[in-house]
């Protein structure tokens, strides 16, 4: 069973919520990337954002029965995965932990200069969001890197649309007065 090819999400979505495991094992295959990236972009601590993504994982391998399809399955990952960013902010102080989660470089191999324009690009917005207040690097990773839209990031955030087009909004305007300078 293969998400996307040979079953409509629904089918594997019906099929995890009774129990097969490899319907399940289809979905964190196909949701299981995006959610990490967006753990690691959040936390910046790979070792966390394993942490967060394995028991948002567990839990909606708990309660995928309840999944009512009010919102797309990736809206209900993000959102049991931004509970369990939230319940690892509570229980620990975070540890800045230089890894790039943002890496979308093809490490050099076609241009270096243009790889290390981009190396250095990255740096300098991974510092930038690293500045930024935890809710609008949140809701602007959400929009930017995992093109949800903004009603999307208001059920993964508990926030209104509105509120979560505002953290976007200041987010992009603080970004671009901090990149000005790769304008």
């Amino acid at each position: 069973m293969v998400l996307d090819t040979l079953l409509p999400e629904r089918a594997v979505v019906g099929a995890a919520a009774d129990g097969d495991a490899d319907a399940f094992a289809d979905l964190v295959g196909h949701y299981g990337p995006q959610l990490h990236r967006y753990a690691r972009a959040t936390l910046r601590d790979p070792g966390a954002a394993d942490e967060v993504v394995q028991d948002a994982l567990v839990a909606a391998w708990q309660h995928l029965h309840e999944y009512r399809g009010d919102a797309s399955l990736r809206t209900w990952l993000f959102a049991i995965l931004s509970r369990k960013i939230c319940d690892h902010r509570r229980r620990r102080s975070l540890a800045t932990v230089d890894d790039p989660a943002l890496d979308w470089s093809d490490g050099g191999r076609s241009d270096p200069f243009a790889a290390a324009s981009a190396n250095g690009f990255m740096a300098d917005l991974r510092l930038a969001l690293a500045e930024l207040p935890d809710r609008q690097r949140e809701c602007w990773l959400l929009r930017e890197v995992e093109d949800l839209s903004y009603p999307e990031i208001a059920v993964v955030t508990g926030l209104s649309d509105g509120a979560a087009r505002g953290h976007v909004v200041r987010a992009r305007t603080a970004l671009s007065i901090r990149l000005a300078g790769w304008r």
